[in-house]
């Protein structure tokens, strides 16, 4: 297995799975935030991208881009999960300023800020994994869990299977294997790039 292979299965389960981690983790520092989260049935699905592109899909700024990577390829599987977790705890405030209601609080959570202070950012997502292991994480109770990921009004992750489905039925067909052919070789590619390029440094 790879850092990236929980993301390419048939379905978006083990994903979610991951995605399942963020709140647990913010609540061991802020369960304010985390009750807030929670209760507004924003669910997870505002970091979905942010943890199948390593934040790829969200930072317009190409060097920052490759710093993440740098950081992620070197470092735990779960690391994303981990800078997610430290990126809603600096936002906090920003966060808890809005209505404790759905699309509010999603809205908030999915638009990411580019200005950041990732260096530091890292740093506490480093410590986190320090502090609360993933074998920590990943044996909270089950009632905490299903609390944590239960399906918000709107049905984000009825969306999120559906749209996985539809995903998997185009890259079926012969436009879908282009796509998807020419998906894996450019990520793949871009890895390699960032990775050569720190073995020549």
């Amino acid at each position: 297995d790879t850092h990236l292979s929980s993301h390419i299965k048939e379905n978006l389960e083990e994903t979610s799975k991951l995605m399942g981690y963020i709140i647990p983790l913010v609540s061991q520092k802020c369960p304010e935030l985390a009750d807030f989260i929670v209760n507004s049935d924003a669910g997870t699905m505002f970091s979905l991208s942010w943890i199948i592109t390593w934040f790829a899909y969200v930072i317009t700024d190409e060097a920052l881009i490759y710093r993440l990577y740098d950081a992620f390829i070197v470092s735990d599987a779960l690391l994303p999960v981990y800078l997610s977790a430290a990126i809603l705890l600096y936002r906090k405030t920003r966060i808890m300023s809005v209505e404790c209601e759905l699309s509010a609080v999603h809205h908030v959570l999915h638009t990411l800020p580019q200005a950041l202070p990732w260096e530091s950012l890292i740093q506490t997502a480093l410590g986190l994994f320090e502090e609360y292991p993933p074998a920590v994480i990943k044996t909270l109770p089950v009632k905490q869990q299903e609390l944590i990921l239960k399906v918000p009004r709107s049905g984000y992750l009825d969306w999120s299977r559906n749209w996985a489905s539809n995903l998997l039925h185009l890259a079926k067909t012969p436009a879908g294997i282009a796509v998807t052919t020419s998906v894996i070789v450019g990520v793949t590619a871009f890895l390699m790039t960032s990775l050569a390029g720190k073995l020549h440094l």
